[in-house]
């Protein structure tokens, strides 16, 4: 009982005399920016990023997020100072254009695999359309590299 007694009379103190409490310091977070001017289709490296204090910087990638990591790639010029985030970059490829991969189809216990070719570039998680042959293609997820699943 005794230790929630000092939270609950330091939180009182905090309080102002309208009746509501403000919390006593506002939690910061950080925004990922470039650190010098990028152009398009380079590797970002951590040396290609910067976190500021960003509370003002709306809609970019903030700290803990996934979405700016070293290996993504821009996909346009960005400007020193300019926030990170999509579609301005985007996470590598794993599966090429005209690249040979895997198309993967499992159902139960049983597992299909066929060779085919890859439409376009595609990232983890992406859809991706597989020509088999000249008459069949397939939409798929890319799943790794080389590899790409049927829903």
């Amino acid at each position: 009982m005794r230790s929630l007694a000092v939270p609950v009379l330091l939180a009182l103190a905090l309080v102002p005399a309208g009746g509501r409490a403000q919390p006593a310091v506002a939690p910061r977070t950080r925004v990922a920016v470039a650190a010098h001017a990028l152009a398009r289709g380079v590797v970002l490296s951590a040396q290609d990023i910067d976190w500021i204090d960003g509370a003002a910087v709306r809609g970019a990638a903030r700290d803990g997020d996934a979405a700016v990591a070293p290996g993504w790639i821009t996909r346009r010029v960005i400007a020193a100072g300019e926030p990170l985030r999509a579609p301005a970059i985007a996470p590598p490829p794993v599966v090429r254009a005209n690249e040979l991969v895997d198309l993967v189809v499992q159902r139960g216990g049983a597992q299909l695999t066929l060779r085919g070719r890859a439409a376009r570039d595609a990232a983890a998680g992406e859809r991706v359309t597989v020509r088999v042959d000249a008459a069949r293609r397939f939409d798929g997820i890319a799943e790794a590299p080389g590899r790409v699943r049927l829903p």
